[in-house]
């Protein structure tokens, strides 16, 4: 399921990246540059007037954890690739070897660290570091509801 977000929902956009779904967020995009979109992704707004639109989910809290229970409990989201798309710009991630990330990461992170994954569009490098056990324990809470 593919997804753009509207300004006021930046947070969730990068939430929902992190669950694995594809989420666009142009940050300046007004309700009818995002209506554009209602063809191929569900607009996701806390507009009341876009949100009586079709293919538009109207997000009712300003509650990230609330916000992401209702997409994924609404819209019945099987969360089968977390941590696949960077959470920054909504590329796919690869996996990177770990000599090709030496320069580019601290060299604690690189003593310490055998996996890397990297971002083909703004060239961010990601490993299990310290925020990894959070942001899985996050994303347990919505997997298979």
């Amino acid at each position: 399921m593919k997804f753009v977000a509207d300004t006021m929902l930046g947070r969730l956009a990068r939430w929902l990246r992190l669950l694995g779904f594809d989420v666009l967020y142009p940050e300046t995009a007004d309700d009818k540059e995002l209506l554009r979109f209602a063809d191929e992704r569900i607009i996701l707004t806390r507009d009341k007037e876009l949100g009586k639109k079709e293919n538009v989910l109207l997000i009712k809290s300003v509650r990230i954890d609330e916000q992401l229970r209702q997409v994924v409990d609404e819209l019945n989201l099987n969360i089968s690739s977390p941590l696949s798309r960077c959470s920054v710009c909504n590329q796919i991630l690869v996996e990177e070897d770990k000599k090709s990330v030496r320069n580019l990461v601290p060299e604690r992170i690189y003593t310490n660290h055998d996996t890397f994954w990297g971002c083909p569009g703004c060239n961010r490098i990601y490993w299990k570091g310290s925020h990894y056990d959070k942001i899985i324990g996050i994303i347990s809470q919505f997997k298979n509801k």
